[in-house]
């Protein structure tokens, strides 16, 4: 039997592992949202997101660069509509998550082509297509894992996001993928690097510094929705129990004119 060997480890992230790195992304968010595994029309729509994803980064890949960008959005809308479909949350809410599990994608894909290049540099077993598929099953699983882990939980159907936090969110998520991919657009700015281990190293240290940024954010959200809620549950039950105090008061206020009127009847 033939083993198959990756040509180059020295060129950009194969775009099917780029494509696989989204659609994870939309599924562990998707997990998180729902509160549970996606199920029915819902599983139907995320394997029509991946189906879409898979062969819009093949061409994503062949494409001059002047078409990336564009290409590069619509993936991002592809992400949007599954995440949309899929956990029915308001729109703002969902290109929250987007920009979410967009930069998630990122740093699993940079992680993973990083890792596998420097180990394949050094040992050629890890050349071999079978190997590289295990180790790519490997880094995903244990950065998907904990990227679910460590996601706090809202405890809610939907998150509070006003306008400002969501472009707060969205600049964040835009910053961090133009630092990250400068240099596969560019490399005269002070910001580039030639492409290789040094674009690898931005990309990837880049998203590993940002993501974890953003994980308070949900939290705030969710806490200005509990701290809502109590509110309102408190108001509430406030106002249960004026309404239940007021047939005490009217019940004595009966009982008094009860009295009255027997009193007057003896006289």
């Amino acid at each position: 039997m033939t083993v198959t060997l990756l040509a180059d480890t020295t060129t950009d992230i194969p775009k099917l592992y780029t494509a696989l790195a989204e659609w994870l992304s939309c599924l562990l968010y998707a997990r998180i949202i729902l509160r549970g595994w996606p199920k029915g029309k819902r599983i139907v729509v995320l394997v029509a997101g991946l189906a879409l994803l898979c062969p819009l980064q093949m061409f994503i890949g062949i494409v001059n660069i002047w078409w990336w960008l564009p290409c590069m959005a619509l993936a991002l809308l592809i992400m949007f509509v599954t995440l949309k479909l899929t956990c029915q949350t308001p729109v703002a809410e969902t290109i929250y998550w987007l920009a979410r599990s967009f930069t998630l994608a990122e740093l699993a894909a940079s992680l993973e082509w990083q890792l596998y290049t420097f180990f394949a540099h050094r040992y050629s077993i890890f050349r071999l297509l079978p190997v590289s598929l295990v180790f790519l099953f490997v880094i995903y699983a244990v950065v998907f894992v904990a990227a679910f882990l460590l996601e706090p939980r809202h405890g809610e159907t939907h998150l509070d996001i006003d306008g400002r936090q969501l472009w707060i969110v969205i600049t964040i998520a835009a910053l961090t993928f133009a630092l990250s991919n400068l240099s596969y657009i560019s490399l005269q700015t002070p910001f580039s690097a030639e492409v290789g281990p040094q674009s690898f190293n931005i990309r990837t240290l880049v998203e590993i510094g940002v993501l974890p940024s953003c994980t308070p954010i949900t939290g705030s959200f969710a806490k200005h929705i509990r701290n809502g809620n109590s509110t309102a549950s408190a108001t509430s039950s406030r106002r249960n129990t004026g309404n239940i105090r007021t047939p005490k008061t009217a019940s004595k206020s009966s009982i008094g004119n009860t009295t009255t009127s027997n009193n007057r009847s003896r006289c």
